[in-house]
């Protein structure tokens, strides 16, 4: 009897998005790692620039809590670690094991050099604007490794990047599931890339021609691990060090364990859009 397929991997991913008066608004996506130091919040730059001044609100784990982001930051005297180039965010996220989320070590990560072409390929996100009750699923989306620009830091793939998704996982298939493989991080989506057909002889703006292939832009994995170890990451982890050492001292508790993000947890109601 073959045994069920593990798919913990799905709680490392992370809907991003903010509470309006209809509900909640997606802006993004994102994912959870861990380093030899404490667990990371990844995603684009470009989710925290649509949010601007309101409460990013991180909404993951089984069945699903939503944390306000930028609340625990600022509680915690902590921020982003921003790469520019690459339009890439991470910040500290220790995590409360209630939530059932799940983060991808190095070890799951697969390292650039060894991504190929028509290497199977798929990236999550969750679909808007159904007006879904409750949490919208988290869906794999099937694909490939179509190109790889090492020294561009750039990751080609057909699986394709749901709107209001950007900061999603690209994930690679070591084997089908029902194989006993296992999906491994490959990068983060980045943006779609449309592929227009040609009109011959006619002046057409580019925006009317009709799209025949999509193709999205990924960053390596490689790059968010790089990252984590600059010094900007390291500033921060010293932060939340001495955040939960006056904690610590605040409470007169015994430390236990990884510190804790200053975070609270709920269950967003309304619906979707």
């Amino acid at each position: 009897m073959s045994q069920a397929p593990n798919l913990d991997w799905l709680n490392a991913f992370v809907q991003l998005g903010k509470g309006t008066k209809e509900g909640y608004a997606p802006l993004g996506a994102g994912f959870l790692v861990v380093d030899e130091r404490c667990p990371w919040l990844i995603t684009a730059r470009t989710a925290l620039d649509r949010c601007g001044d309101d409460e990013l609100l991180a909404w993951l784990g089984q069945p699903g809590v939503v944390v306000g982001v930028s609340q625990a930051l600022a509680g915690s005297g902590l921020g982003w670690v921003l790469d520019e180039a690459l339009n890439l965010a991470a910040c500290p996220f220790p995590l409360d094991p209630a939530w059932n989320a799940r983060a991808f070590s190095r070890d799951a990560a697969l390292p650039s050099t060894k991504l190929l072409p028509t290497m199977a390929a798929c990236a999550l996100g969750s679909p808007y604007g159904f007006d879904l009750p409750g949490r919208p699923p988290v869906l794999t989306l099937e694909g490939a490794i179509a190109g790889v620009d090492l020294p561009a830091s750039r990751l080609f793939t057909s699986a394709p990047l749901l709107p209001q998704n950007v900061g999603a996982p690209l994930l690679v298939l070591t084997a089908p599931l029902s194989m006993g493989g296992s999906a491994m991080l490959a990068g983060i989506m980045a943006q779609t890339m449309p592929v227009r057909r040609p009109v011959e002889g006619v002046m057409v703006p580019p925006h009317l021609v009709p799209t025949q292939l999509h193709l999205s832009l990924a960053h390596p994995a490689d790059r968010v691990f790089e990252l984590l170890r600059s010094p900007a990451a390291d500033a921060q982890w010293s932060q939340l060090q001495s955040h939960a050492k006056s904690m610590q001292a605040a409470t007169e508790a015994p430390a236990a364990g990884e510190p804790r993000l200053a975070a609270s947890a709920s269950t967003p109601s309304g619906t979707t859009r």
